[in-house]
């Protein structure tokens, strides 16, 4: 269950992408799921503050497009699950395209540095690679406390 939940998780954040469709997205984060006998319980994903839930590109279908400065949270809440038992992670992210990111490194390096640990961490301690689009604003991305549960730690990826 838990191997089938974080592909799903791996596969949103390995999938998303400034011009990528949400349905893309979407479809890869249900047909990843599917394999382990999961399904999210509402959308994989959103946007947050006023459009959190009204508007998501992520949906069936959607040609919306990721741009840059949307802002995510991959909130994949997986069913069915059994008594008693909860998986859900809601990492924060954003996409920025390479203006914005050197926007960012100019104006607030310390920020651009917390991003850069953030994506090393994931692929050398997770073993998933980010594209440098996506602005990693959780602290601890792809993880479940205790840092154990996470996809390279717990889970040998095949």
């Amino acid at each position: 269950m838990a191997k089938a939940y974080f592909d799903g998780l791996i596969a949103w954040y390995e999938t998303a992408g400034i011009g990528v469709e949400g349905g893309a997205i979407h479809e890869a984060v249900i047909s990843t799921l599917a394999r382990g006998r999961l399904r999210p319980a509402l959308n994989p994903g959103h946007l947050v503050g006023l459009d959190e839930w009204m508007h998501s590109p992520i949906r069936p279908g959607s040609t919306e497009r990721l741009a840059s400065g949307m802002p995510f949270q991959v909130d994949i809440i997986p069913v069915p699950m059994p008594d008693g038992v909860t998986l859900n992670c809601e990492d924060a992210v954003t996409f920025a395209d390479a203006g914005l990111r050197a926007t960012i490194a100019e104006r607030y390096p310390a920020l651009a540095a917390r991003f850069a640990a953030r994506r090393r961490f994931v692929a050398d301690e997770l073993g998933v690679e980010v594209k440098d689009e996506m602005l990693l604003l959780s602290a601890i991305p792809l993880c479940l406390p205790p840092f154990w549960l996470a996809p390279k730690k717990l889970l040998a990826r095949n």
